[in-house]
């Protein structure tokens, strides 16, 4: 399986939206392709989750972007309020709302902001014109250019973890299951180690090299066998473990299998070199 490293706006290619720790289904007025750019005054914004197409409008990640526009971003959790003020004009608008106010005038929004993932994508265009930047669509290289805001404020967006596995549209799903299923309540270390297990294997010549037959091969994970894979709710720390996993990240410091000492007298688990034991889960290559 190849390997390479993959940059922040071209990793995800599976959607998770998550809203209040619950997680909707996939809307099928999305594009999910992630193969958009957004260049500010022609630099490329690096994002750790990527922007996307909903009803041809193009949905940005709502910080990374506006503040390499030079603008300040609020973001209200408990009322899903988003505020940005720019020199030019203030921006009102709210997760899920069909309206938005600029400089107190309320202005129709052909597709509401959103949340991706924990993060808030909005419109890219309504935003960036209604603070006076020139917003231009290039359907052919799917990318959006923006006229305006400060270079060194785009240079100091790039502060993300690349990714550093190539993943299927379904693992983010996966992963983040099996998380809530085998380590639900544990430390958000432990979730992130149950994930990189799964990483380890699919690097290891000894197991299947995709996550989707890592996970499901006949014996290796007690929730599979159960029923519980698919019954558990998944949470969003979930896949936020998941994703920090596929960022490199392995607190089982390359361990292959993962057990609860407490719950189980497998000897083949008992031999295996321990490397390291965080919350209930003990981690051995």
């Amino acid at each position: 399986m190849i390997r390479r490293l993959v940059w922040w706006a071209s990793g995800l290619l599976f959607v998770i939206l998550t809203l209040i720790g619950s997680v909707p289904a996939q809307a099928e007025d999305v594009d999910y392709n992630y193969d958009v750019r957004i260049e500010i005054n022609s630099m490329r914004i690096p994002y750790d989750v990527p922007p996307l197409i909903k009803e041809n409008r193009v949905l940005a990640p709502l910080r990374a972007t506006f503040e390499a526009l030079g603008a300040s971003v609020l973001y209200d959790h408990a009322t899903k309020e988003i505020t940005v003020r720019h020199p030019r004009a203030e921006v009102r608008l709210r997760v899920g709302g069909s309206t938005a106010l600029v400089n107190g005038q309320e202005r129709p929004l052909d597709v509401p902001a959103m949340l991706f993932i924990n993060r808030v994508l909005v419109p890219v265009r309504f935003i960036g014109e209604a603070i006076g930047v020139k917003v231009s669509w290039d359907g052919n290289s799917r990318t959006i250019d923006i006229t305006g805001g400060s270079p060194a404020a785009v240079a100091s967006v790039g502060h993300q973890d690349p990714f550093v596995y190539d993943y299927e549209p379904e693992d983010i799903e996966l992963l983040a299951r099996l998380i809530s299923s085998e380590a639900p309540g544990q430390p958000y270390e432990g979730q992130v180690a149950v994930a990189a297990v799964v990483l380890n294997r699919v690097r290891d010549p000894r197991f299947p090299d995709t996550i989707r037959e890592v996970i499901f091969q006949p014996g290796q994970f007690t929730v599979i066998s159960n029923g519980q894979f698919y019954k558990r709710p998944v949470t969003a720390q979930a896949y936020e473990a998941a994703i920090d996993a596929l960022r490199g990240r392995d607190p089982s410091r390359g361990a292959l299998f993962f057990f609860n000492p407490r719950k189980t007298s497998n000897k083949f688990l008992w031999s295996r070199e321990v490397t390291v034991e965080i919350g209930d889960h003990r981690f051995a290559k």
